[in-house]
């Protein structure tokens, strides 16, 4: 009998040697591992462009027969976070209007829709129809990041006999990036459009 007992310890040791062994095996893998944490932090610069106007209240005092003049400042100022060139399309809603308005960056010199802005010196008047501001604009407050007004004064003379009427000045602007997405920094506002044209 003494013998059974020894024979019911005997399958003990084994279960007491794997809880022995259980533990030791998490801690010999441990020793034999390593991990380290990398935080990679990813930021988007963000285009954004944001047309500004001085445009006082059109009044009778604007019109003196059939001709109405009246101020109508408009300016783009980069408000995003990543230096810009941009592009206006200006145009009026009445054909006919556009044809009979001359306009003007200083009230003294007016010219044609057709030949607007051949007198100014930081804006360029492109085939497709848009106005290219030739600088570019930084980031932040200040006059690096606002155009030059493209445009300040309007004076429409309509045909004698044909009352003067309500029509719109319609502005649009685009802007695009300095860097393009293939990381190629455009250093003037033809190649930054010609690449975002594509």
């Amino acid at each position: 009998m003494p013998l059974t007992k020894y024979k019911k310890l005997l399958w003990l040791i084994p279960l007491l040697g794997l809880l022995i062994a259980v533990p030791l095996i998490g801690r010999t893998l441990a020793y034999n591992t390593d991990s380290e944490k990398q935080t990679n932090k990813v930021e988007f610069s963000n285009v954004e462009a944001k047309i500004q106007e001085e445009f006082p209240t059109i009044t009778s005092s604007n019109l003196q027969g059939n001709t109405l003049k009246y101020k109508k400042k408009i300016w783009v100022e980069n408000t995003g976070t990543a230096p810009c060139f941009v592009r206006v399309y200006l145009d009026f809603s009445d054909s006919a209007v556009r044809g009979y308005s001359k306009l003007s960056q200083d009230d003294m010199n007016y010219c044609d829709y057709a030949d607007y802005p051949s007198v100014l010196s930081d804006w360029v008047k492109g085939d497709d129809g848009y106005f290219y501001y030739t600088k570019k604009l930084e980031v932040g407050d200040g006059d690096n990041s606002i155009t030059s007004p493209l445009l300040e004064f309007v004076e429409t003379e309509f045909p004698s006999g044909t009352d003067p009427y309500a029509y719109d000045i319609i502005v649009y602007s685009e802007a695009v990036q300095v860097v393009g997405s293939d990381g190629t920094v455009y250093n003037d506002y033809q190649e930054a459009f010609s690449n975002f044209n594509q």
